[in-house]
């Protein structure tokens, strides 16, 4: 039996519709560890795919999605993994002020951007 918003109901839905004659077992193993997370820092090409970092021009592969790709020329496709790096928090004053609260989060996040940029 398959609980609705359950982990496993796409799973189910999915079996099911490739193997309809097979039987499965799914669990969820405990000792599988989060797996750590990085960024890459890229310049965003102007134009296209050709003016980008990821984009190899002998053979035209993108390394940004590990596959070939049709470049489109001026326009950079929708399927692009490359994001702008998020606007800074404007951090007004000096702190700290006596009786008021820290900005720390808009501190933070632009300490953190300042780290990502290396800065």
């Amino acid at each position: 039996m398959i609980f609705q918003n359950s982990p496993f109901e796409l799973l189910d839905k999915a079996f099911k519709t490739l193997y309809p004659d097979k039987r499965y077992m799914a669990y969820i193993d405990l000792e599988v560890k989060e797996v750590a997370k990085g960024i890459i820092v890229v310049d965003i090409p102007d134009t296209d795919c050709r003016g980008c970092q990821c984009f190899k021009k002998q053979f035209p592969f993108c390394g940004a999605v590990g596959r070939y790709i049709e470049p489109i020329v001026g326009k950079k496709p929708e399927w692009c993994p490359i994001k702008p790096m998020p606007n800074r928090w404007e951090v007004c004053g000096k702190y700290p002020q006596p009786g008021m609260p820290v900005p720390s989060y808009q501190i933070g996040w632009n300490a953190c951007l300042d780290k990502i940029e290396g800065e």
